[in-house]
């Protein structure tokens, strides 16, 4: 656990948690990016079909950031829970499944809505820190802000800071698709010199 100078620790997400799906894209968020993520997340939210005991009994989010799938809520048994996040590591598209549920009672609207108030509180800190918040999906579960992004480590460390001082934040976990910061035009290695006039 990485701890910074904040309230709140901050984990990296994975840890003997990540399943590599069997299809691996781009990186770089754009357009086309954002639609495949949609149709991902679509595809994940039909699956959750399949599997009627969850009704009532369970709450599972799957969030798509870049290809990446986030599972967070709760569900009944580990047994279920593996099963989940391997069926979803098989959908087309997906780079690899960060499964964060855990076993135990779902929440309820009140803690859906101080979930939802944290959400808001850190993505206008990161907004008022002036850090550009289209690099960040932000989530709330239970008190814990999960940030995804596809950033620079410089990016990510200063988004995971501004996100643990903010009142209510429990823990922020990281699950960022790290990318290298732009590297400087290269200069020339030409020398110049200046001749005066009739100095020969």
């Amino acid at each position: 656990m990485n701890m910074l100078s904040a309230c709140a620790p901050v984990i990296i997400a994975g840890a003997g948690a990540a399943i590599v799906g069997a299809n691996v894209v781009g990186s770089s968020v754009d357009s086309k990016t954002n639609v495949s993520d949609k149709s991902i997340q679509f595809k994940a939210i039909s699956l959750l079909n399949d599997y009627p005991e969850l009704t009532g009994n369970s709450n599972v989010e799957p969030v798509v950031f870049n290809h990446i799938l986030l599972l967070i809520g709760q569900v009944l048994t580990e047994s279920l829970k593996a099963e989940l996040a391997n069926r979803m590591a098989k959908i087309p598209g997906v780079k690899v499944v960060y499964n964060q549920l855990t076993i135990g009672e779902t929440v309820g609207i009140g803690g859906y809505l101080s979930d939802s108030w944290i959400t808001s509180k850190v993505i206008s800190a990161l907004i008022s820190s002036g850090v550009n918040s289209l690099k960040f999906k932000v989530v709330t579960e239970k008190g814990v802000v999960y940030i995804l992004g596809v950033v620079t480590k410089a990016e990510g460390a200063r988004a995971s800071a501004i996100a643990t001082n903010v009142p209510g934040v429990q823990k922020v976990i990281e699950v960022y698709d790290y990318v290298l910061a732009p590297q400087p035009e290269p200069t020339s290695d030409i020398e110049y010199s200046t001749i005066e006039k009739g100095a020969a």
